[in-house]
């Protein structure tokens, strides 16, 4: 008690680099071990923040979380006994597996969304009074939150979320006197093993399913659908990644979106003669687009290998000749240093000779070095040759795919134009003489008011879809183009600043070597 009145007391203290380093120098973590870390990394006897992968700055009368910049590799980090009141600016420690903000005087839980890999954290002793904030925290198995003012039973529901939960300390909260309270927790946190501080006995969770045997049965039933519905929205959410690849989620939504975007739709579907004709239309179309979204996938899975094997081809002539022209200049090297110790031993005209024969070695290297950078480059045309050719080809059996596919869809449309044009001509005449055998809507009946309303909706609903159709066809003939475009012109860029840096080294080499000569020669 004595030490928490001498922090209550003291001044607050903020996180600075001081403090930081005088908390890693207490905690013996100053120096990386040999074995991990290379001297290299080590910047005046100090670890870089990117290196450090425990933080301890308990009992510093911190009262505000700041300053953890650059620590991105944190695994622990405990801010216990200070006087924090928010949780914040822990975001960017994605990397976090433990976290203690046990006594402060935190009233939120909040903060902690980026927290991902947290699988310990203690909120213990706080002012905290509702379970929240905390979904993103998938594989938490500990958590300390006794000693707060929880008193709410029903937000124990929170913890059911939790499915690796495995230690839950909620002792000192106002809610742990309820009676059912125990029984409560044990039913909703299903892997449960330590219950503020004790072994979760076996008879007494059979007790707590028993007892809420049937509120536990639709808790059951309600978390299987929910994850049934979840695997089906991942499922989505991963094939329309795919198609957005490809380009193709719009060809994947075209019947739904031109349907949606028809201002007469909605009027023309008032036809009860629509319905049938409709149904069977839609089924069709979707058929088709789903065989056509499959041949393109395909071919674009095409695409992607046949670029990796480009980039595997360039990166083999490339690391080769790399490896060929360093061993030269490693030559070269080790022939001009021995040749400078000769140098500075000989008489004057012995020199000049020597420096001479030196000055035609690096003119040589600078030729050599050049014939086999654009040997290099004539290579990667060669390539790039090959590569343009066999994506062109790609480019045109897709195109062919997409034209081929985009006619059955007009085809379809048109059909169904035609079916609905003839059923709703018939049945305008059957309305004019008072033949019809059902009763029309009003909405109807203004369709059917006079024959050229009807045909101009008519009209209007079959150019609108020819219009989708056309538009969504000419956009994926285009993304076609321009990935293959973009890809050939990313690749001949990466390829000519390639060049440009080569060129330049060896340059710089032939200058240095010079000036290596020239001060030799003095």
């Amino acid at each position: 008690m004595k030490s928490m009145r001498l922090k209550e007391s003291a001044e607050p203290v903020v996180i600075d680099d001081q403090l930081i380093q005088r908390a890693l120098e207490e905690n013996d973590v100053r120096k990386p071990k040999d074995s991990e870390q290379s001297s290299a990394h080590v910047v005046h006897d100090k670890l870089l923040p990117s290196q450090v992968t425990t933080l301890k700055l308990s009992f510093r009368n911190i009262p505000q979380i700041d300053n953890i910049i650059g620590f991105d590799s944190l695994t622990k980090l405990q801010l216990d006994n200070n006087r924090i009141e928010t949780i914040d600016k822990l975001s960017h420690l994605t990397n976090l597996e433990w976290l203690d903000l046990s006594f402060n005087q935190i009233k939120k839980i909040e903060g902690l969304e980026k927290l991902t890999k947290l699988t310990d954290l203690s909120l213990y002793k706080n002012q905290i009074s509702v379970l929240e904030n905390m979904d993103t925290l998938a594989n938490l198995a500990v958590l300390s939150i006794g000693c707060n003012n929880i008193s709410n039973m029903g937000n124990l529901q929170y913890l059911r979320r939790f499915k690796h939960l495995a230690v839950l300390n909620m002792a000192g909260n106002p809610v742990c006197s309820a009676p059912e309270y125990k029984l409560y927790v044990l039913v909703r946190v299903r892997n449960l093993k330590f219950l503020d501080y004790k072994l979760v006995d076996k008879a007494v969770l059979a007790q707590a399913r028993e007892q809420y045997q049937e509120e536990l049965r639709e808790l059951i039933e309600k978390e299987t659908a929910e994850e049934a519905q979840e695997r089906v929205e991942e499922q989505r959410r991963l094939r329309l990644e795919q198609l957005k690849l490809a380009n193709l989620q719009t060809a994947d939504t075209l019947f739904d979106d031109m349907i949606r975007e028809d201002k007469d739709f909605s009027r023309f579907r008032v036809l009860e003669l629509v319905n049938q004709p409709f149904a069977e239309y839609e089924a069709r179309f979707k058929d088709v687009v789903n065989v056509l979204l499959s041949e393109m996938q395909e071919k674009h899975t095409v695409k992607i290998a046949e670029h990796a094997e480009f980039r595997a081809a360039v990166m083999r002539i490339r690391n080769s000749s790399e490896a060929k022209c360093l061993k030269l200049i490693e030559e070269h090297e080790s022939k001009r240093k021995r040749t400078l110790r000769e140098v500075r031993a000989s008489l004057p005209a012995a020199r000049t000779s020597l420096l001479a024969g030196l000055k035609t070695d690096i003119e040589v290297l600078y030729d050599t070095l050049m014939d086999w950078e654009i040997e290099l480059n004539e290579q990667f045309e060669e390539f790039m040759k090959q590569f343009d050719q066999k994506l062109s080809e790609l480019t045109t059996q897709g195109a062919e795919i997409v034209r081929g596919h985009f006619g059955k869809l007009r085809e379809l449309e048109q059909a169904f134009h035609s079916t609905v044009s003839t059923l709703a001509t018939v049945e305008f005449a059957k309305v004019e003489k008072n033949e019809l055998d059902y009763q029309l809507g009003d909405e109807a009946k203004q369709i059917y008011a006079d024959k050229e309303t009807l045909q101009t909706i008519l009209t209007s609903f079959h150019d609108f879809q020819l219009g989708q159709i056309d538009g969504t066809e000419e956009g994926l003939h285009k993304y076609a183009s321009m990935w293959m475009e973009n890809t050939l012109e990313s690749e001949r860029k990466e390829e000519h600043q390639r060049n440009r840096n080569r060129v330049s080294e060896v340059s710089l080499l032939v200058d240095y070597v010079n000036a290596q000569l020239a001060a030799a020669a003095q």
